[in-house]
Formats: structure tokens, C-alpha cells, sequence
């Protein structure tokens, strides 16, 4: 007969299964941080720092943010002569996402919005 089930064997195995995932989930370091806004753009930087997305629409880490920030500081950027550009980045990207929903995930019946 095979094993039996157990909640304390599951226990364990559940411990070291969230110990594995959270140290592969390591937060940047310095340099990691440092070569990412070295490679971003005056836009990139300000959408960064004001809506903590990337380029592509994605969370950005919160190191890479505050980093960002203190780009936009130290390079005196005017991030506010671009706000119409993180805007229409912004709606395009909202549309592309709700194209994507509608898509993959059609609602129907009766309630359909």
C-alpha cells in the first residue's frame, strides 16, 4: 500500500517549498538597480517613477522606483513636459488589456456589459 497522506508531512514539505520560493524571489541589488535606469530613457525614468510601470505596462520593482526618482532629481528632468506622452501610454495600454479580456475572457448571457 502506498503512504498515507499526512498533514504534518505536508507541513513540512510546504515549509520548504515557501523557503525555496521566497529566496528565488531576491530582491535587486545595487548594481542590478543601477544598470536598470542606466538603460531606461528620460521617458521611461518618468513613467517609472510616476505610475511604478515599465515600458511595457508591468509592476516595477519599488527599489527601481525610488531609483528612478532620484534619477529624475539628480538629472534635473522635466518629467512634466511628458505627461501627455506617460498618458497616452497609459490609455493604450489600458485598451490594449481590455482588447486582451474581451478576447480571452468573454463574458455572456444576459448581464454582458
Amino acid at each position: 500500500m502506498g503512504k498515507q497522506f499526512s498533514i504534518h508531512r505536508f507541513g513540512k514539505h510546504f515549509v520548504v517549498l515557501a523557503l525555496a520560493l521566497l529566496s528565488g524571489c531576491a530582491s535587486l541589488t545595487p548594481q542590478q538597480i543601477t544598470q536598470r535606469i542606466d538603460t531606461m530613457s528620460d521617458f521611461q525614468i518618468c513613467l517609472g517613477a510616476q505610475t511604478g510601470l515599465d515600458n511595457r505596462a508591468f509592476d516595477l520593482d519599488i527599489a527601481v522606483v525610488a531609483a528612478a526618482k532620484e534619477r529624475i532629481t539628480q538629472r534635473k528632468l522635466d518629467c512634466s513636459a511628458k505627461h501627455d506622452e506617460i498618458v497616452r501610454f497609459l490609455v493604450t495600454s489600458l485598451k490594449q488589456e481590455q482588447k486582451y479580456r474581451e478576447l480571452y475572457f468573454p463574458r455572456t448571457g444576459f448581464w454582458r456589459f
